[in-house]
C-alpha cells in the first residue's frame, strides 16, 4: 500500500483534523501525528489519558472504520511501533 494512500485512509478516523503534508513526507506525517494522539498532546495536561489507554481507543476505532483491512493492519502496526518506542524512552 502506498504511503500516500495510508495517510488518507488515516485522515478518514479524524473529521476534524487538518494535515500539512509536502510531497514525500506522507509517513513522517503519519507517524508524528500517531506518536501526537499517543501522547494525547491535543487535550489538556491534566485530563490526559495514559499510552495505553489511548492505544486501545485507536485500535478500537480503527477496527471499527470502513478501511481496508490491510489498511487496518498497516496503521495498526505504525501505532504499535510508536507506542513502543514511547515506552523504550
Amino acid at each position: 500500500m502506498k504511503d500516500i494512500t495510508l495517510l488518507e485512509e488515516y485522515k478518514k478516523l479524524w473529521n476534524n483534523r487538518s494535515f500539512t503534508v509536502d510531497k514525500g513526507n506522507e509517513i513522517d506525517v503519519l507517524v508524528s501525528s500517531i506518536k501526537s494522539e499517543l501522547l494525547d498532546e491535543a487535550t489538556h495536561p491534566r485530563l490526559r489519558r495514559a499510552k495505553e489507554d489511548k492505544l486501545l481507543l485507536a485500535i478500537n476505532r480503527i477496527m471499527g472504520s470502513d478501511m481496508t483491512d490491510i489498511a487496518k493492519v498497516k496503521i495498526i502496526q505504525y501505532y504499535v511501533q510508536q507506542f513502543q518506542q514511547l515506552e523504550n524512552n
